[in-house]
């Protein structure tokens, strides 16, 4: 971290992790969550259910194709990039 681009304070980093669970005992179906935590929190408090960010969810038969999967993550994190303004009261 103390070169490239995480030295800044103003840069954050996700850890995210996926996922199936059987919706039913005996289904073929499933879900898919994806969630992400930010690394910079410290590990007590990146691992809260509270902080942790569900970014995604397949549902489905069959495991998810990954491109397609993190498509819109990957479309979010873009515009993330571009930066946002926070503005306190």
């Amino acid at each position: 971290m103390n070169k490239g681009i995480l030295n800044s304070g103003n840069n954050i980093s996700f850890l995210f992790n996926t996922d199936g669970v059987a919706v039913f005992k005996l289904s073929k179906v499933s879900i898919r969550p994806l969630f992400l935590v930010i690394n910079e929190l410290p590990y007590e408090k990146r691992m809260a259910k509270e902080n942790m960010m569900l970014a995604g969810l397949w549902f489905g038969d069959k495991k998810p194709a990954m491109a397609t999967y993190l498509k819109p993550l990957y479309y979010k994190l873009q515009l993330l990039d571009k930066g946002i303004l926070v503005q306190s009261p």
